[in-house]
């Protein structure tokens, strides 16, 4: 019944403020169309984890934006994908890791393309390479390492493709 109440709070509130609610298939669309997931990683149900991430139990809004766990830290977009971490904005352009190499506004406008090829080129290049990829600090590994974590043995851990009705969608 929360979930309910939450997602409908979501709607009415994006419907008052300039944002999008997406659905699974809009994301699961993106993955597809875009070849996102290398077939080697097929069987390691990567969709139904990054679908996770965006939360579709309390909607999924292309405006969401707000303070992070880590001090001076801003989470941005559907992936709630943090200003240290993945993109620069005003307060961490000269602090941020930038991964993505995007500014953060980007996750927070109605396209979710960079949003979805942000939080699976991080997630496919580290089933690739580990963390060795990046030449990231002890405490920016770690906070990376917190987020994947999150979204591999957290609550998204046990999410398979067919938890959620991708066949349906076109």
């Amino acid at each position: 019944m929360k979930s309910v109440v939450v997602l409908v709070l979501s709607v009415l509130t994006c419907g008052l403020a300039d944002c999008k609610t997406v659905t699974i298939c809009d994301v699961n669309n993106v993955i597809k169309d875009r070849s996102l997931i290398p077939s080697k990683f097929s069987d390691q149900n990567l969709r139904a984890k990054v679908i996770c991430k965006a939360n579709p139990e309390v909607g999924m809004r292309t405006d969401w934006k707000e303070a992070g766990p880590q001090g001076g830290e801003t989470l941005y977009g559907l992936f709630h994908l943090s200003n240290r971490l993945f993109c620069r904005d005003d307060s961490s352009d000269s602090t941020s890791i930038d991964h993505c190499n995007i500014h953060c506004n980007k996750f927070i406008d109605d396209d979710i393309t960079d949003d979805v090829e942000c939080a699976l080129g991080v997630l496919t290049n580290l089933l690739e390479h580990g963390f060795d990829f990046m030449n990231y600090n002890v405490s920016k590994l770690q906070e990376l390492n917190q987020m994947v974590n999150d979204l591999l043995a957290g609550g998204c851990n046990g999410k398979k493709d067919q938890d959620y009705p991708l066949d349906q969608c076109q």
